[in-house]
């Protein structure tokens, strides 16, 4: 068990026996990927935010019942997508504000341009993945986990599996499956030239 996961068990460990700095610090490594998992699933960044403080509610009032047989960054994910999928279906519809960009806050289009980049090819750039959130946003919320997981946050099929409590082959069908749809949803709109009304 490499040094990382050690100090992590111990955390828990310690969070169990109801040591509350030794949850906040457990927490402060996941929170910012907590927060970024529920942006693109709730596609607002307020909801995002409250999800985020659902999901560190019930992992505080469930911790004593987390027995390790997963990691707990797999244990705490899968409350997360959990929250989400509980607030899309309380909403009953999905939502969507305009100014939610990429994951770092703050950060400006001239500051970070590269050497060959232009302001124009960075304003197109965040155009486009800002088409993408909008069709996303329409894909079943089962797809949508998926691709998140997969293509936004970089999990593995295995640890996706663990995640969403499914077996590889359906994550494996979902993201294929999330893809395609999402592409076909993409190119619809761009044809509608219609992606305004979303």
């Amino acid at each position: 068990m490499d040094n990382i996961n050690f100090d992590e068990m111990r955390l828990v460990r310690l969070s169990q026996e109801g040591d509350v700095d030794s949850f906040e610090r457990l927490i402060e490594s996941h929170k910012q990927r907590v927060y970024n998992i529920a942006l693109r699933m709730v596609k607002n960044r307020e909801d995002a935010f409250d999800v985020s403080q659902e999901v560190f509610i019930r992992v505080y009032k469930s911790i004593g019942k987390f027995g390790g047989k997963s990691s707990f960054s797999t244990w705490l994910y899968r409350i997360t997508v959990n929250c989400c999928l509980d607030h899309l279906k309380k909403e009953g519809r999905y939502k969507y504000i305009s100014d939610v960009g990429d994951d770092r806050m703050g950060t400006g289009v001239i500051e970070n341009l590269r050497a060959d980049e232009t302001p124009e090819s960075v304003m197109e750039n965040r155009i486009k993945q800002d088409e993408i959130k909008k069709a996303l946003k329409l894909l079943d919320s089962d797809f949508r986990a998926a691709v998140v997981l997969r293509d936004i946050q970089g999990f593995s099929y295995d640890e996706i599996s663990r995640i969403t409590n499914a077996n590889i082959g359906t994550v494996k069908s979902r993201i294929s499956r999330g893809r395609r749809r999402l592409r076909e949803i993409y190119t619809e709109l761009a044809q509608r030239g219609d992606k305004s009304e979303l």
